[in-house]
């Protein structure tokens, strides 16, 4: 009994020792706790470490109880450190042991969060000639599930280089830096360096001498003639020209595509002119043609001068295959796509007579594979531009050589006359030239043909020239070509052809070995 009644006065002595401990004289009262934040967001799964201060600093006891409000969404550990579970709101409550003294932290838990911590480009250094030249250049930044990936783009020096989206374009001679940059870590960023160091124009050269001559027919009514141009060097940054006229009433610049360095002239008037192309790199080089104007009314009859003829641009031969004969080549058939289609009536007489305005008139489609149909105005008007540099519209001294290099004697092209059967040339003809030639097109929906139809396609061909009929029938001299491995043709060439001039026929271009 004595025992007992020792350890019972024991133990109260005990408890009454741990209560008097926040009461005794002797100890400094806690009055009070604080921590260093009352509101804050964490991500999952980051950390945050809550600091307590109890009031007043040197109180006895500082022992303080953590606690959460949802261990689901947080955890706090005894030394404050709150851990994000889960999206969602919790509070993170700190009470001191003495006192019971509590203060709080509100934090928002937020879906787990992936900083930035690399940003890089496709291209860090990019070098060229030319402006307006662009390239793309393009941004990785990792982590792939960064949180916040947003990067944006600069340049520092616009002058010489833009951005937009990473496409970089050159604007200036220099060095820009093309920068990109993580929108919530500016530290985090990536450079390119453009350096734009300009080729400039030493020389324009062109496909014609200087002191051209150009005939002018009245009416306003004068010769065409086609420019190219090759601004050398081929790799300089600006290509482009400006070309200007130094009199435009005497030489008229129809149009220039820089794409193709070509330029189409028109001569209105008797007189000289200068034809001026400038670099527009402001390199200074320029290029000038003296033009001369003459007035040479017996080149194209009245019945050719259509003021609304348009310009041809578009010419080319149908492929590049060409004709050795003797020592002149020939060309394939010419295609151009400003003429009409090929259903379109035909508005010329059979002589020539009153032609429709603008060019489309004076050219119809052929059936896919064959030339174009050209009246013979046209071809006259059109020559330079028809037939490339090099080539040439064929004259009847052309066919008198192709007569003879085939084996004839050179017939009378003059005559005007169509040739008995022992002039023609029979068996003779131009090796696989024109296997499908384009027939005779009638243009007037004649012999219960429709307009633009063609008759005995594939079987004939007529090509012009640029010689008239000395006769009063408004006719002219073209080629009758037949194909050699159709068995309804003559296999005949007949160099005196005649064919009006109103009407359309096609054109292969000659040209000396």
């Amino acid at each position: 009994m004595k025992n007992i009644l020792t350890y019972a006065t024991f133990a109260v002595l005990a408890v009454a020792t741990t209560f008097v401990s926040c009461d005794r004289d002797e100890d400094v009262r806690v009055t009070g706790v604080t921590l260093n934040k009352e509101h804050a967001n964490l991500p999952v799964p980051y950390s945050d470490t809550l600091i307590a201060t109890i009031t007043p600093s040197n109180a006895t006891n500082q022992t303080l109880t953590w606690t959460s409000s949802n261990d689901a969404f947080a955890t706090v550990d005894a030394n404050g450190v709150v851990t994000a579970i889960s999206p969602g709101a919790v509070i993170i409550t700190v009470t001191t042991e003495c006192g019971g003294f509590s203060a709080q932290c509100a934090f928002e838990i937020q879906p787990e969060y992936f900083p930035v911590t690399e940003l890089r480009l496709s291209a860090h250094a990019w070098e060229t000639h030319l402006l307006n030249d662009t390239v793309s250049v393009y941004a990785t930044v990792s982590p792939e599930n960064a949180s916040f990936p947003e990067f944006v783009w600069t340049s520092s020096n616009e002058e010489v280089a833009t951005v937009v989206d990473g496409l970089i374009t050159t604007v200036g001679e220099g060095t820009a830096r093309i920068r990109a940059t993580a929108v919530r870590y500016p530290e985090i960023y990536d450079e390119c360096i453009v350096t734009v160091q300009l080729i400039p124009l030493t020389a324009i050269n062109v496909n014609r001498e200087d002191n051209i001559t150009l005939h002018f027919w009245g009416e306003e009514v004068g010769g065409f003639l086609r420019l190219i141009t090759t601004p050398m060097p081929s790799n300089a940054s600006n290509r482009t020209l400006t070309w200007t006229t130094s009199n435009p009433n005497v030489v008229e610049l129809v149009s220039f595509q820089n794409n193709t360095m070509t330029a189409i002239v028109r001569a209105r008037g008797v007189g000289t002119a200068t034809l001026i192309a400038t670099a527009n790199d402001g390199s200074g080089v320029t290029l000038k043609r003296t033009i001369t104007v003459s007035a040479d009314p017996n080149i194209v009859p009245d019945f050719c001068l259509d003021n609304n003829m348009t310009t041809v641009t578009s010419a080319r031969f149908l492929t590049d295959q060409t004709w050795i004969v003797g020592d002149f080549e020939w060309s394939d058939v010419v295609v151009s796509d400003q003429c009409a289609s090929a259903d379109s009536e035909w508005s010329a007489t059979e002589h020539g007579g009153a032609l429709a305005t603008g060019f489309m008139t004076h050219c119809r489609k052929s059936v896919e594979g064959f030339g174009d149909g050209f009246t013979w105005c046209a071809v006259m008007r059109f020559r330079d531009i028809l037939c490339p540099d090099g080539w040439r519209v064929p004259t009847a001294q052309d066919l008198i050589t192709l007569d003879i290099a085939l084996g004839g004697e050179g017939l009378n092209v003059n005559s005007g006359s169509t040739p008995s059967v022992d002039e023609r040339l029979t068996e003779r003809y131009v090796p696989d030239w024109g296997a499908s030639p384009i027939g005779s097109w009638n243009p007037l929906a004649l012999m219960g043909m429709g307009p633009g139809e063609f008759q005995n396609t594939g079987v004939t061909g007529f090509y012009w020239t640029l010689s008239e009929v000395n006769d009063a029938s408004g006719r002219a001299l073209n080629l009758a070509l037949p194909n050699p491995n159709n068995p309804a043709a003559m296999r005949v060439i007949n160099p005196i052809a005649t064919h009006g001039k109103g009407n359309p026929a096609a054109l292969r271009c000659v040209r000396n070995l």
